[in-house]
């Protein structure tokens, strides 16, 4: 299960940052994640900071998801 942050600089367009959340959230679905997912584990959040200081920011945290085993008991 990927969870994955993303830092903006301060200012940026509520459209921009969603445009960037729904693009990185299909990247994540088209090659991470399982196409089941039912889990949305995108934030985008604003920094200190200008673009070229190191943002636009992606940080990706894949962790392993449950045994198949586990998955089925809490269905």
């Amino acid at each position: 299960m990927p969870v994955i942050r993303i830092e903006v600089p301060e200012g940026t367009a509520l459209e921009t940052k969603r445009r960037i959340r729904n693009g990185v959230k299909q990247a994540v679905i088209d090659t991470l994640a399982p196409k089941e997912t039912k889990y949305d584990y995108v934030a985008v959040s604003e920094v200190f900071g200008e673009i070229g200081d190191g943002l636009p920011l992606v940080t990706v945290d894949l962790r392993p998801g449950r045994e198949p085993q586990r998955r089925k008991k809490r269905l």
